[in-house]
């Protein structure tokens, strides 16, 4: 009997704490959260490239890192550009001259994310055709923007899988020969 209750006693511990994730200080990812994402925040994204600063908006909680980047592959294809920022092992994906809405404007449009013990998120930044930053407070697209990316997370269909097939083959080809491509 002692040693059941300690079992249950072990289960209910570990359920409570086990499960409970923080990926972001103050606000954990909760499991329902996963099939969306839980809350937006904006962050500075610095390119040491050039020594500039743009706004990137992060949906915090997604079904994966890559979210955004799957969302955007099925709806425009493959990106144009993959850019491996120094010692990361997974790129930040451009789409260019892309069309995020009704009217005839293009956007060029950049997705990276993280999967980690302190951060859990997929991110967007969405410039101008000229390479202007988009996600300003001052933009009053900026909202619509989020809408945009909001919407592109809720309308994931997960039987879609060329992405992930596309993304592998390029990124780790190890990985992709012995889990993705059969």
């Amino acid at each position: 009997m002692n040693r059941t209750v300690t079992s249950l006693v072990f289960l209910i511990v570990f359920a409570f704490f086990g499960c409970k994730s923080n990926f972001e200080p103050g606000a954990p990812c909760k499991k329902s959260a996963f099939k969306k994402y839980s809350f937006v925040s904006f962050e500075d994204f610095e390119n040491l490239e050039t020594s500039s600063s743009f706004n990137s908006a992060r949906f915090h909680c997604p079904k994966s890192a890559m979210s955004i980047k799957k969302g955007l592959f099925d709806r425009f294809g493959r990106w144009d550009e993959a850019r491996y920022p120094e010692g990361e092992r997974h790129p930040v994906l451009i789409w260019k001259n892309v069309s995020l809405t009704d009217n005839s404007e293009k956007y060029n449009v950049a997705s990276f994310g993280a999967e980690s013990a302190s951060a859990y998120y997929t991110a967007v930044l969405v410039f101008d055709e000229n390479w202007n930053d988009l996600l300003t407070e001052a933009n009053p697209e900026r909202e619509k923007l989020i809408e945009y990316f909001g919407n592109l997370l809720k309308k994931d269909n997960d039987l879609n899988r060329k992405f992930y097939k596309a993304y592998w083959k390029e990124v780790d080809l190890d990985y992709y020969n012995k889990y993705i491509k059969s």
